[in-house]
């Protein structure tokens, strides 16, 4: 029988190989990327040296491998490569250049990881607040759809209350134009409290990022002193007319469900809309467990087979069995329950109960904290005890006066 794992010799080489390759690497990149001012050699002696070393693949040969570490330790520490390939990918000689390219590879999939967490967030916020301050280019498709089905209304906060800068200030006077003894709505027109800047509702959608267009870039426009040459010569350039035109051609297919992926985008929403009333009948029901201080499930509640209830005279927990019972009078658990098969997504895990048990204690813990912020009295006490394993464990209890002003009565809680 062929050894799956190898032996402690084979590690000890390995490791051996590792820590040599890292010595031989320490400060491999200090000569091409960040040259050491202290050094008494010039930066051109420190180059010849590193080519000197690149020219010598004996000695790389007996020391391992001086670059490609990653690949190194990758295959190294996996317990399923053949030691053939361990010895091979250890033995091949690479250049600091290999290192660079690596690196630089590295760091560009990082960015470009960062900036999608980054942009998905703002865009987030942006819908949260209906403020288009947030917003970064470019927009993606969906999140476009998704702002045009809103619309501009939703964005212009009208109400809001304008900052004023150099003893200027944006008025809600410009969201409104009179032409021919009659009021028009400027409904492109946007305003962002967050960045206290004025935006062009289909000109930011639909233009790129190279327009010279103020109201199309992410800082807006924020000159309140020209105002009034700037938008009225914005609202008549025929760039804004032309986004003006997109703008209306895709709502119009969205309306009338013409465009070339309705059918999926449909699907795609009405599969939406089913997970969120499963998910919202879910929390209902872990949140009155929860205030009714009973147990979601015992101990034989961690296999999700008992969703499809395939033994009926089995306990499946307090969670599930109201889940069923909830299902004989509501069509959407029905439906789930029906359809539900081992390691498909039903949100009915006792992963998901845990995660939603914690969301709910993380938002009373916010609640009762800005409570206590905002009690004039207040009182902490802390007891501790030990368990069976003597390790102490610590309660904390807090009492403080809440005061509520609408109904003027005081409580301790």
């Amino acid at each position: 029988m062929k050894r799956v794992q190898p032996s402690g010799a084979q590690n000890r080489k390995k490791k051996k190989a590792r820590a040599e390759s890292d010595a031989q690497q320490r400060g491999a990149l200090d000569a091409w990327v960040r040259p050491r001012v202290t050094s008494s050699k010039p930066i051109t002696e420190a180059a010849e040296h590193a080519e000197e070393n690149e020219t010598q693949p004996e000695e790389l040969e007996d020391h391992g491998s001086n670059g490609g570490d990653d690949r190194d330790q990758a295959s190294s520490e996996s317990f399923h490569e053949d030691e053939d390939l361990v010895q091979d990918e250890a033995s091949r000689p690479s250049t600091s250049d290999d290192c660079m390219m690596q690196q630089h590879h590295h760091d560009s999939d990082f960015d470009a990881d960062i900036q999608s967490k980054k942009t998905s967030t703002c865009s987030d916020t942006c819908i949260q607040n209906k403020d288009f301050g947030f917003l970064q280019k470019p927009i993606s498709d969906a999140l476009r759809v998704e702002i045009l089905k809103l619309g501009p209304e939703c964005f212009q906060n009208k109400n809001a209350q304008f900052c004023e800068t150099e003893g200027r200030s944006f008025s809600a006077t410009w969201f409104s134009k009179t032409a021919t003894n009659e009021s028009i709505e400027r409904k492109w027109l946007l305003y962002s409290p967050s960045k206290d800047a004025c935006y062009c509702f289909p000109c930011f959608l639909f233009q790129g990022e190279g327009n010279a267009s103020s109201f199309s870039q992410e800082e807006g426009f924020c000159k309140w002193r020209k105002l009034n040459p700037r938008v009225p010569d914005h609202e008549s350039s025929s760039a804004h007319r032309e986004s003006v035109r997109q703008y209306l051609t895709l709502s119009l297919s969205l309306k009338g469900h013409a465009t070339i992926d309705d059918s999926v985008q449909r699907q795609l929403d009405q599969e939406a809309r089913q997970w969120e009333a499963v998910i919202s009948r879910v929390v209902e029901v872990i949140s009155f467990l929860a205030k009714q201080n009973l147990a979601l499930r015992g101990h034989r509640g961690e296999n999700i087979s008992n969703i499809a209830q395939e033994n009926p005279t089995a306990n499946p927990g307090n969670f599930l069995a109201t889940i069923h019972l909830l299902a004989k009078f509501d069509s959407t658990l029905d439906q789930l329950l029906t359809t539900a098969k081992p390691k498909t997504v039903t949100y009915l895990s006792n992963y998901t109960q845990n995660e939603v048990i914690n969301l709910l204690g993380e938002s009373v813990r916010n609640v009762i904290i800005s409570e206590i912020k905002q009690a004039k009295y207040f009182s902490m006490m802390f007891d501790s005890t030990p368990d069976l394993s003597h390790q102490d464990q610590v309660s904390e209890i807090i009492r403080y006066v809440h005061i509520d002003y609408d109904s003027n009565t005081v409580q301790i809680r």
